[in-house]
């Protein structure tokens, strides 16, 4: 048997504040964690905000690459065209 005639006896008024301090820590350390992890949900939307806008810069830029492309090709068949013509009409 535990020998308690030294401890300090609490009345129902303090037991109660005590207890219910300790329900206060414990949803101040639950809201804490509940905004730790908000804020690394907001961490994690904020880089894959940034890595879909870099996606689409890339994407961007590839278009306008492929568009130049495209041109530089459709220039390079003209090109083609116009000295076959004119090989052809040397040999004629």
């Amino acid at each position: 048997m535990v020998n308690d005639y030294h401890l300090p006896r609490l009345t129902v008024e303090q037991a109660e504040t005590e207890v219910a301090l300790e329900i206060l820590k414990a949803g101040y350390y639950s809201v804490q964690l509940q905004l730790a992890r908000l804020e690394r949900e907001e961490e994690l939307i904020r880089a894959r905000t940034s890595a879909e806008q870099a996606t689409a810069d890339v994407l961007q830029a590839t278009k306008q690459e492929q568009k130049k492309l495209e041109a530089e090709l459709g220039q390079l068949w003209v090109d083609l065209a116009s000295s076959q013509a004119k090989v052809a009409a040397q040999f004629s």
